[in-house]
């Protein structure tokens, strides 16, 4: 008879499964089979590598946030420019009406909201604040390009009175080419100028007058001085700066005499560009600008025995 012994496991002899890469252990004895589940072992040695990631990671956050407030704060307490707020309220405005009689576009100034006065705008023209935005009127104007310029008379009267302009249509200076020979012999001993002044032939005026490019362009850079229109759109910032200061000098004599002057552009007789200033409305269009200002009333006097 075969020795059963010898082919069944002892009371306790473990029995090793390799169904999976884990191995279960089962150990037979005589209370039955138990199954020993290995425990998975952690890698303790990598725990302080993946706490110092972290930190690192949570630290790198920390300083991101930190440098954000800290520019924030250097912002808010850094000194502002206490001109800048100056320079932005004394930014000049220009508004506009068109007239149902003649059509004219009638151009009114302001400052911080309060109406310009001609002795406000002949600093603002000799300083150079003014001119680019007549110059920007002038392009916006429905006349544009061909048109004549009028401003409202000016005395020593009239100095607080509001500075208004005005644009009209001028067809016949469409597509003027300009010739500067009229005033040959004044351009030429101001020379080199942007801008000259000079009495008119007659001694009843005083022509503002662009001077002619230093060196030769093309025709159609030269045309860009034959009007007041074409020389806003065409002609060199510097050159229209140096005009526009000298309008204002002019007007600032203007504005000494008790007489008053009218200033305007028109240009169909010579083609030019000059600013006149004209001890009468020869050449003015617009009616309201071309009537003489009311003299201010006489101081009363006062009487004895009354």
């Amino acid at each position: 008879m075969p020795d059963e012994s010898a082919s069944s496991p002892s009371a306790s002899s473990p029995i090793t499964s390799k169904g999976s890469s884990r191995s279960r252990v089962y150990t037979v004895s005589a209370a039955g089979v138990s199954v020993d589940e290995p425990t998975i072992k952690t890698n303790v040695g990598a725990l302080p590598c993946l706490f110092l990631s972290a930190i690192l990671a949570a630290a790198a956050v920390i300083a991101v946030i930190a440098a954000t407030a800290l520019t924030t704060a250097a912002s808010a307490l850094q000194p502002r420019d206490p001109r800048a707020a100056d320079r932005a309220a004394a930014a000049l405005a220009a508004s506009s009406s068109d007239e149902p009689g003649d059509g004219a576009r009638v151009v009114r100034f302001s400052r911080r909201g309060a109406p310009l006065t001609w002795a406000a705008a002949i600093d603002a023209l000799e300083s150079g604040e003014l001119g680019p935005l007549i110059d920007e009127s002038l392009r916006a104007s429905p006349h544009a390009p061909a048109l004549f310029w009028e401003t409202a008379p000016l005395s020593k009267e009239s100095r607080g009175a509001l500075f208004e302009m005005a644009t009209l249509r001028a067809p016949r200076l469409a597509g003027a080419r300009a010739d500067p020979s009229a005033f040959a012999v004044q351009l030429s001993a101001a020379a080199p100028c942007l801008a000259t002044s000079f009495p008119n032939l007659g001694g009843d005026a005083t022509l503002v007058v662009p001077c002619p490019p230093a060196a030769k362009g093309q025709p159609q850079q030269l045309d860009a001085y034959a009007h007041l229109g074409a020389f806003a759109e065409g002609a060199p910032a510097a050159t229209r700066d140096a005009l526009w200061r000298a309008v204002g000098k002019a007007a600032r004599e203007a504005a000494a005499k008790s007489e008053p002057t009218w200033i305007s552009t028109e240009g169909t007789g010579v083609p030019w560009l000059h600013v006149r200033f004209d001890r009468r409305p020869k050449y003015f269009h617009h009616e309201p600008f071309r009537r003489r200002p009311p003299k201010p009333d006489a101081p009363r006097r006062r009487m004895a025995g009354i």
